[in-house]
């Protein structure tokens, strides 16, 4: 490697350096030219030694994890339970969102697979006669109680709109429904008398269901009815939240307690009502290897069908991954929070790391592990140790140069160290001890090669030989590794012992 590089990078990585190497330069040519008149040299010898190579780089220090939570799926948030600067534990719940009707799908599915178990022994065992009796019994008192839940719900949700909700609205019951409070957002009003309209068409359509409309699909037109009147009475809640009428206020709350009351029971009771009729049939059906292996596919469809529930519902409580300080918080209760949108940020509080970047003439020298010699701007000349534990297999450019992004890790925790201090590093990457090493010096480099200049004779150390004389001869060497200190390894060409010029540094 050409020498004139080495120098450019190492002051590029060290400006400091470059300071004093100015300085040395300008007194190094004060001596050349003003010596000019001296054409004598002395020698060095080639010893053996120990010779290591470095690379002096800048970096940062980091914090080793760092990381931007949010949630994965969306939901309005109902706790936060960290606030900026505090320490977190790994593990530690952060926040949560509305979890109450994934609750209410696993009581469900729970209930299901209850149903599903139970049927599965059913088949299993066998039937008698008298047990299809009472199981005919058990589905008759079922769909009682499903009709009777149906007429309920429709009484409530009546209820709730014409004696809670209408208080709001002017006309509520013609065509032309007015709400009667401000609202900002001109199509959440219109949404909201659109709804109105259409909200007393559904409950006049609802009271007059058909006497000859089987069960079940009065049950399938009572659960739709409920569901949008559920989404309006939400949608007006956002809207009377924003007003000072208490009265509003209270009304809708009511209004959704008596509609939710009204779709659990339903809910409840369409649950009952499955439940039997599945199990009448089951005792009917008798038990066949095709029933028993169907009624066991359907234990382990309930199952999974729990375990699904249980995941979504483990992803509206967001954990801190990591032990660490909280950094950043976006997150309020009340909002709406939307899947993957980044809410929590989190530093861990394990020892921090050092980013720094190699000019591409030296990565190819570093390895993992390399031994690392640090210093810290704000902590003076005091010495600390670590290892490249990282180095990028992409470049980065800055500033026009190829530059490899490394990670340097500490070796002991140092407690005074915090992100962003600005870390000077020396990275030894090859030690060779007992090779034979020169002074840079004493090297020549041009585009024949690498050479040095020996004396044909035996000469001393310290004679003084003109540049002129013939005896001085060019021998071509082959080098390994350069140090920072000035020396070269010597891995061909010469011997221990043998005496080279001193070009470089003359003395008289």
């Amino acid at each position: 490697m050409n020498i004139f590089k080495r120098i450019i990078s190492i002051l590029k990585a060290r400006p400091r350096l470059s300071i004093i190497v100015g300085v040395l330069a300008v007194i190094v040519l004060i001596v050349i030219f003003t010596g000019g008149a001296d054409k004598t040299i002395t020698f060095v010898e080639v010893k053996k030694g120990t010779i290591s190579q470095e690379v002096n780089v800048t970096g940062k220090t980091v914090p080793n994890s760092d990381v931007s939570l949010g949630f994965e799926r969306s939901g309005k948030i109902t706790k936060v339970n960290v606030s900026v600067g505090n320490k977190v534990s790994a593990n530690q719940a952060l926040a949560s969102i509305d979890s109450s009707e994934l609750y209410a799908q696993l009581l469900q599915a729970q209930a299901e697979l209850e149903s599903e178990q139970a049927q599965y022994n059913e088949i299993k065992n066998g039937a008698r006669v008298e047990e299809i009796a009472v199981y005919e019994t058990e589905l008759n008192n079922a769909e009682t109680n499903l009709l009777e839940k149906i007429n309920d719900a429709y009484t409530k949700a009546d209820d709730a709109i014409h004696n809670d909700i209408d208080i709001i609205f002017s006309n509520a019951k013609t065509a032309n429904p007015k709400i009667n409070i401000v609202i900002t957002d001109p199509q959440l009003k219109t949404d909201l008398e659109n709804m109105r309209l259409a909200t007393e068409s559904n409950l006049n359509d609802w009271k007059n269901l058909s006497t000859s409309l089987s069960i079940t699909k009065k049950l399938e037109k009572t659960s739709i009815y409920l569901s949008q009147i559920k989404i309006f009475l939400d949608k007006l809640a956002i809207a009377v939240n924003n007003t000072t009428n208490e009265t509003y206020k209270a009304n809708v709350s009511l209004a959704r307690t008596k509609v939710n009351s009204a779709s659990q029971n339903l809910s409840s009771a369409e649950s009952s009502f499955s439940l039997a009729t599945k199990n009448l049939n089951l005792k009917k059906s008798g038990s066949t290897t095709e029933g028993l292996a169907s009624a066991e596919a359907q234990v382990k469809r309930a199952e999974a069908s729990i375990k699904l529930i249980q995941s979504q519902l483990g992803k509206t409580v967001l954990y801190s991954p990591i032990a660490g300080t909280v950094t950043k918080i976006d997150a309020k209760k009340g909002e709406i929070a939307q899947a993957g949108s980044p809410l929590i940020n989190i530093i861990s509080d394990s020892s921090l790391e050092i980013e720094a970047y190699v000019p591409e003439v030296d990565v190819a020298k570093i390895s993992l592990l390399n031994p690392v010699n640090i210093t810290f701007d704000a902590l003076g000349e005091e010495n600390f140790t670590g290892k490249v534990i990282y180095i990028e297999p992409a470049e980065t450019a800055i500033d026009g140069v190829t530059n490899f992004k490394i990670k340097v890790g500490l070796e002991k925790t140092e407690p005074r160290l915090k992100s962003g201090l600005t870390a000077n590093l020396t990275i030894l990457t090859i030690t060779k001890e007992n090779v034979l090493v020169v002074p840079q010096f004493a090297v020549i480099e041009n585009d024949k090669g690498t050479f040095v200049k020996k004396y044909k004779q035996t000469v001393a150390l310290d004679a003084k030989v003109s540049t002129e004389d013939k005896n001085l001869e060019e021998v071509e060497i082959k080098t390994g590794i350069y140090s920072d200190n000035g020396m070269v390894e010597v891995i061909s060409g010469l011997s221990e012992g043998d005496a080279v010029a001193n070009i470089g540094l003359k003395t008289n």
